[in-house]
């Protein structure tokens, strides 16, 4: 990875950080839940890979995920717009070669959720891929 690169996603992750928690509040009436899930997920997607955790406090959530390539090991953050249920959301997230965002909506019923997205990813892994990709985030979860 380049200086460059690394500097862009720095840039990127610093950015959607300082937008979420700073202003992501006011972006939503309703009173902020305390509520701490903790939900395993299986499926294809750019937080959470072909299995991960999201961890959600609140309207934010931390994501890490498992590719088999080690260095498609995703890193996000989501925000989503009703902490306790049913919601949109949008979101980054950072690879050691790539970079991206994106939204989509989570049904969730009970302990159980599913989330449908879609977003752009840039790479940059000096071999055959390289440029903009668009992505889709498909993930099933159960909340602890």
């Amino acid at each position: 990875m380049t200086r460059m690169g690394a500097e862009r996603r720095f840039t990127a992750v610093a950015l959607l950080a300082v937008m979420m928690f700073v202003g992501g509040t006011g972006l939503c009436e309703e009173a902020a839940s305390t509520t701490l899930h903790i939900t395993p997920k299986i499926g294809v997607s750019m937080y959470t890979g072909l299995a991960g955790v999201e961890v959600q406090w609140s309207h934010v959530a931390i994501t890490a995920g498992y590719f088999p390539n080690p260095d498609a090991r995703p890193l996000g953050l989501k925000y989503y717009f009703r902490p306790d249920g049913s919601s949109w959301y949008l979101g980054g997230f950072v690879a050691a070669d790539a970079y991206g965002g994106g939204g989509g909506y989570r049904w969730w019923s009970s302990r159980y959720s599913f989330s449908l997205g879609t977003g752009i990813m840039d790479i940059d892994n000096g071999a055959n891929i390289d440029g903009l990709l668009p992505l889709i985030d498909m993930g099933f979860g159960v909340s602890f």
